[in-house]
């Protein structure tokens, strides 16, 4: 687990409730985000604040680090019109394949149309050669024609290495469909993953509002009132799939409060064909993008009510049964 207020990466027994066996110092590190232990000599840190890879061996010193923005200015945000931001979370942990790491972002904001066929929003890191490529574009039939998505929650990336490791599949939260991409090809194959209690998901419209911008709360309002979906998450050890959805809330007649969207789990298989879903809980409750598989099932964060001073961080465990 990474504290990114003590800047350390605390190391637990799963079984045990007790504290910490050991911690990785990552002080160094302006603002550490994300991390990948490929073992103890080399251990992969995000830095938020400079966009950056950095490498620390096993003495927790900086052995190197590859810009993710091509050494461009930071301060000159023309780089966020070509390379990726990125928002991690544990449902989006960095995956490594053939030596590279692989760390999908996001584009922040609405995808401009003239960037929508263009703009990749993925990042493959070489640190031994110092370099990045860049690989997967929006699919233009939901981030395409124009749409208005103008807010960091309707353009995360979910995703997770399908069996065999050349292919990742991603879920948008805006679409019932997942995708379907090829890490050695530019190949991308939508798949339905939705579930079966889900209503039609819309773009936001400008031509609503005679300013230019669209309001925050109309914004707010609208993730409120739209299913949602989240992490995909594959079960090797069931080899079925996991896929969080945020639901809607009843437009009217409510205070809207995004913590008091119900959440649910959609279980495929390994196909994608449809198993089952269940609705756990709500956000006031459950974390979904803090989440996990184990031996023993999909671990889920849960915010105890009981816990005011938070001294613990809490998981349930979901294990999909036969009925």
């Amino acid at each position: 687990m990474l504290s990114a207020y003590s800047q350390n990466i605390s190391i637990y027994e799963y079984d045990s409730s007790s504290a910490p066996v050991s911690r990785i110092s990552v002080n160094q590190v302006q603002i550490p985000l994300a991390f990948h232990i490929k073992n103890m000599d080399s251990i992969f840190v995000y830095d938020d604040k400079l966009m950056e890879m950095v490498l620390l061996d096993n003495k927790f010193d900086i052995v190197s680090k590859v810009s993710l923005i091509n050494n461009e200015n930071i301060k000159d945000l023309s780089w966020t019109f070509k390379y990726p931001q990125y928002v991690p979370h544990t449902v989006n942990e960095m995956l490594e394949r053939e030596g590279k790491l692989i760390f999908p972002g996001q584009y922040i904001w609405t995808l401009p149309d003239s960037l929508t066929r263009k703009f990749k929003f993925a990042s493959v890191i070489d640190m031994d050669h110092s370099n990045v490529k860049y690989i997967h574009k929006y699919p233009y039939e939901l981030y395409g024609h124009n749409y208005m998505w103008d807010e960091p929650m309707f353009t995360t990336a979910y995703y997770d290495m399908m069996p065999g490791n050349n292919r990742l599949v991603y879920s948008f939260p805006v679409s019932h469909d997942l995708f379907i991409y090829d890490l050695d090809a530019d190949s991308v194959k939508a798949v339905y993953g939705g579930s079966n209690f889900a209503a039609s998901i819309r773009s936001m419209d400008r031509a609503e509002f005679k300013q230019s911008k669209i309001p925050q709360e109309y914004i707010y309002q609208t993730a409120c009132t739209t299913d949602l979906y989240g992490g995909i998450i594959y079960d090797k050890y069931r080899d079925v799939y996991y896929r969080f959805i945020r639901k809607a809330l009843p437009g009217k007649g409510v205070r809207l409060r995004w913590e008091n969207k119900p959440v649910a789990v959609v279980i495929m298989d390994k196909e994608f064909n449809y198993l089952g879903e269940t609705e756990i809980g709500n956000m006031n409750e459950y974390y979904p993008d803090n989440a996990f598989v184990t031996r023993e099932g999909l671990n889920i964060e849960y915010v105890d009510p009981a816990d005011v001073e938070e001294k613990f961080l809490w998981f349930k465990i979901f294990s999909p049964k036969d009925i």
